[in-house]
């Protein structure tokens, strides 16, 4: 197992003064809960349970009724839809019933849940893509009425993983790619058709349904071949990525876990991709997840049915921590499926189900009773409100925390395998307690589950979890909450960089454009698929300064698994984010595999944020040790407020009340400027030492820089002698900073890779920190 090093971020629970510092420490996993600050998730605040309280069914018999009813719950997935009446009125998959005339253009109503198809039902070789997205929305538009017609429409129910089917001769890797490919047009044309037609604008298509998410494989062949794919060909019209996720082998696959930090990383990279492609992050359907028990032999048994409650609540935690770019999720928790009582399945419930026979083993079902999967309804009962801060210092401890008025709901999850003591710190205090419940779920591999609701005589200071237990704390208070001290937003910035190769002590680059500055926390999300022998800790610059990289991740080390592919979360202080653009270095100390994506993630006071009234000039200043430079301040219509003026690192810059910067040494430092009112503006500094020193043997002639200009590529710098090169920069005509290399090496030539620098200016300047001085140079770009 992976060593349990935590991150103590000294300052990471106090929303408004960031993170200041970091080590290294064991102990007591600490969650702090601060019921006075609100906190949202780009736009998202309240807890929408239909997002995420459903179960894979559509029934309503007097059971259902009542399950739905108690439990908030919504219908989740239906098979059924256009193919499938098709082919029962055809006896034909790909051809259709002739349409239907009707002059109603009202748009349609909609049901809330999912319809999907067995791919055998809609999908043959040589389909024309086209007649079917027709079809499709011919069906919807005229041949159903509201409740036939879902909200989501999945074409098909995991096709990839069936394409072999569909052609003759064996297993083929081409004909499997041409069978994908013509899948991905089906679906393609049915969003078109369906988003073409007015009359179903409450409809929304979803795809593909991946089954078998392991990107990783083949050197991320195995995501190009599938995912990007289906997006490259069909996600211009799906209103959402729809992907299941599994612990354990789903169809086909490793035996293995994507709760924590796999799963991550996969959702990551499909945003990541979503983004480089339409400038926008399509959201998720996680149309199927939990986990698939094995080893439990063929019969029903309530050990084995509870397995998977883990597996979703692990999983849960995750969605609900990325609340604004889920659209839909469904936990696999089935209805009766009355279908696999028979004789030859021994007249045993399926593995799945909510409900089993009270007579298990006999013909005829006498009544129905509950199966353990409704502890996972049941620890979630009346969960709601909006969403509060939250954090935890261990990566294996999984929180949310919710306020609905006076009730508060803290959610709490262990990924480990391991128990974990949590100690509970609720920031500021908590009203009067009225009532303190601690409902919790333990589940073993060889015996009976825990499931526990009960009423505690007081707020507790800790809380022990054994491995995989999830806990939900429901406190009411004497009085509601509808006051906040602070708002806080988690904000995502993506870049155009998906699926990089890892070359030894080669730093990769990414740029992160218009991030916000304020006061917070901040973390860097990168994942990697590599060998396990290959290093998780790369060396990340973050606007040139290096930042530590923890040893931890969520969830378990993945050995079982061919390669490692997860999620990395680096926290890092605020202070080193600047106004425009930010870049992001990481180099591994040895080659191999790839990084699949970077995002770069801020959670800051909304109060501490720059303001559109009032700006600093320039934005950006590229200065040396000793200048002196007076920023020029637009107060707009608050020209007659007072301002106060503040620097975030006195060793590099101070400043005067009136705006005079002085640079003091080197380093890099942001100014602000507060209105009396909270209205902010910043100017970020860097500082470097740019005179050559007194005793350098290296003069202008010493050097060179080609090609210049460059067509783009990279250029390369060359030294007519050996020199010891501590660090390469690349710098726009504004000062503001491209490109940080830290080298540290003696040599001859170095490369700048300016081809990973898209979108800079013609004008560059790129300058190279020796022990003999900086030199400096313009190069320029066409």
């Amino acid at each position: 197992m992976k060593e349990k090093l935590r991150l103590c971020i000294v300052g990471v629970l106090l929303c408004l003064v960031g993170v200041v510092a970091s080590h290294v420490c064991y102990g007591q996993t600490k969650v702090v809960v601060d019921v006075n600050t609100l906190w949202y998730l780009g736009d998202e605040n309240e807890l929408h349970r239909e997002k995420y309280f459903a179960y894979h069914n559509t029934g309503n018999d007097v059971e259902a009724q009542e399950f739905k009813s108690t439990y908030d719950v919504v219908e989740g997935r239906r098979f059924w839809g256009p193919f499938s009446h098709a082919k029962g009125q055809t006896q034909e998959v790909g051809e259709y019933p002739n349409p239907k005339s009707n002059t109603d253009n009202t748009v349609r109503a909609v049901t809330r849940y999912i319809s999907t198809e067995h791919p055998y039902n809609a999908y043959v070789d040589g389909l024309d893509p086209v007649s079917a997205g027709e079809w499709a929305a011919e069906y919807y538009k005229n041949w159903v009425g509201d409740s036939d017609r879902p909200m989501y429409f999945e074409p098909m129910n995991e096709p990839f993983v069936h394409a072999s089917e569909f052609y003759d001769g064996g297993w083929n890797i081409a004909e499997n790619v041409r069978i994908k490919k013509g899948m991905s047009q089906m679906y393609g044309e049915i969003g078109k058709s369906i988003h073409e037609t007015p009359e179903l604008a409450n409809m929304k298509v979803i795809g593909y349904s991946a089954a078998w998410p392991s990107m990783e494989l083949d050197g991320f062949g195995h995501w190009g071949e599938n995912m990007k794919s289906f997006m490259d060909i069909a996600g211009e019209h799906m209103d959402a990525l729809s992907t299941h996720l599994y612990d354990g082998i789903n169809v086909e696959g490793q035996n293995t876990r994507r709760s924590g930090s796999n799963s991550e990383a996969i959702l990551d990279l499909i945003e990541s991709y979503s983004f480089a492609k339409w400038g926008e992050v399509k959201p998720h359907a996680i149309s199927e997840y939990g986990g698939i028990e094995d080893g439990y032999g063929d019969d029903y048994s309530d050990i084995a049915s509870v397995q998977t409650v883990k597996s979703i609540n692990q999983i849960l935690f995750n969605l609900l921590n990325r609340d604004d770019r889920i659209e839909v999720s469904i936990p696999f928790i089935t209805g009766k499926a009355t279908w696999h009582i028979t004789e030859e399945n021994n007249y045993q419930p399926y593995g799945s189900v909510l409900w089993k026979p009270t007579n298990i083993g006999e013909p005829t079902v006498e009544g129905w009773e509950y199966t353990p999967r409704v502890t996972f309804y049941e620890i979630w009962k009346d969960v709601s409100g909006k969403r509060v801060d939250v954090t935890s210092d261990n990566f294996d401890i999984q929180t949310v925390a919710f306020l609905d008025e006076n009730v508060l709901y803290v959610g709490l999850n262990n990924l480990s395998d391991g128990s974990e003591e949590v100690n509970l710190n609720f920031l500021a205090g908590l009203p009067t307690t009225a009532e303190v419940r601690h409902r919790s779920i333990k589940i073993y591999a060889d015996k009976a589950h825990e499931y526990k609701d009960e009423v505690l005589a007081e707020l507790p200071e800790n809380i022990s979890m054994i491995g995989g237990q999830t806990s939900m704390l429901v406190i009411k208070l004497g009085e509601a909450v509808d006051q906040f001290e602070h708002t806080i937003t988690t904000r995502r910035y993506y870049n155009n960089r998906v699926v990089e190769g890892i070359a030894a002590n080669t730093p990769i680059f990414y740029q992160f454009k218009d991030v916000k500055l304020g006061e917070g926390r901040a973390q860097l999300n990168f994942g990697i698929g590599r060998k396990h022998d290959r290093s998780k800790k790369p060396e990340i610059l973050i606007n040139g300064i290096k930042v530590d990289v923890p040893d931890n991740w969520k969830g378990y080390d993945q050995a079982d698994r061919e390669d490692f592919f997860g999620l990395i979360e680096v926290p890092f202080s605020c202070d080193l984010l600047v106004a425009g653009q930010n870049i992001v270095s990481l180099s591994f100390p040895d080659g191999g595999g790839q990084v699949s994506s970077v995002v770069l993630q801020t959670t800051l006071d909304n109060a501490s944020l720059a303001s559109d009234e009032i700006s600093l000039s320039p934005e950006v200043m590229n200065l040396g040790v000793g200048d002196e430079v007076e920023l020029k301040l637009n107060l707009g219509s608050s020209s007659s407020e007072e301002v106060a003026w503040s620097s975030s690192n006195e060793a590099v810059a101070s400043v005067t009340g009136d705006g005079m910067v002085t640079t003091l040494g080197e380093g890099r430092s942001i100014i602000s400027a507060r209105t009396a009112s909270g209205l902010i503006a910043y100017s970020s500094v860097y500082v470097t030492a740019e005179v050559l020193s007194s005793q350098s043997s290296l003069d202008d002639a010493g050097w060179v820089l080609y090609p210049n200009p460059t067509e783009g590529e990279d250029v390369t710098v060359r030294f007519t002698q050996e020199v010891r090169i501590d660090l390469v920069e690349v710098l726009d005509m504004t000062g503001q900073l491209l490109y940080v290399q830290e080298v540290d090496r003696v040599l001859k030539t170095i490369n700048v890779p300016l081809s990973q620098l898209s979108g800079s200016s013609t004008l560059l300047f790129v300058r190279v920190r020796t022990d003999n001085g900086v030199l400096r140079t313009k190069v320029f770009s066409k």
